[in-house]
């Protein structure tokens, strides 16, 4: 359970819901400042194109009017770029392009994003949608490498698991490869987006290798 400000939500009904589920949208490909503050993996109705402009729609019902260079439009698909992913996932590391967040409890969107907020922003960027939480996310994977003596098993692109309950997952990364993983915590060396190791490692790592709850493989996208 969380709380935000009435001010900062617009509620609406199932009927303007429903309309903006099944509305072409585009995705935020870089920050925007003007006219208003807009963050990379933002989604907006789309309303229109015409030359370099694409018009989008806030949820207010405001147009803006976006560089065509800044968008793409929404082509909901299973993974099939696994570098474009992690190279998405990199943009977020401190000296990257959309580094310097700190972890935030419940942030899907902008620098300050926790674990699956961040994965969940990465594979949206790339026109994958996933579930909002950890567990979420991983009953909705393909499971791999259940143990950490099969690491071996696992892709860059998948997602590995953590849970210091043992029960459902309480943390999420995305593989990179050479045994090695990228996620947000507050935790460890600094708050934010890390690079993290499944053998060997500080302390920190250590302590993730202890509650490693297993890999999942993301092979499908939500409608």
């Amino acid at each position: 359970l969380a709380w935000i400000k009435r001010s900062d939500v617009l509620e609406m009904d199932q009927t303007k819901y429903t309309s903006w589920l099944k509305a072409k949208k585009v995705i935020l490909q870089k920050e925007v400042s003007k006219p208003i503050p807009l963050y990379f993996g933002t989604q907006l109705k789309f309303v229109a194109s015409a030359g370099q402009t694409v018009t989008a729609e806030l949820p207010d019902g405001q147009k803006v009017q976006l560089n065509a260079t800044d968008v793409n439009v929404v082509s909901k698909k299973a993974p099939d770029n696994m570098n474009a992913i992690l190279n998405t996932a990199r943009l977020f590391l401190p000296q990257s392009q959309f580094g310097g967040g700190t972890y935030l409890w419940g942030g899907t969107v902008g620098k300050r994003l926790d674990c699956s907020g961040y994965v969940q922003n990465v594979f949206r960027v790339n026109h994958t949608f996933l579930p909002r939480d950890a567990d979420q996310q991983r009953l909705f994977a393909t499971p791999v490498a259940q143990t950490l003596d099969k690491i071996n098993e696992l892709q860059m692109g998948d997602l590995v698991f953590f849970s210091g309950n043992r029960k459902y997952a309480t943390h999420v990364g995305i593989y990179i490869g050479n045994h090695q993983f990228i996620h947000s915590s507050p935790k460890g060396p600094y708050e934010g987006k890390k690079i993290s190791t499944l053998q060997g490692g500080g302390d920190y790592d250590k302590f993730l290798q202890g509650i490693y709850f297993g890999g999942g493989r993301i092979g499908k996208t939500l409608p």
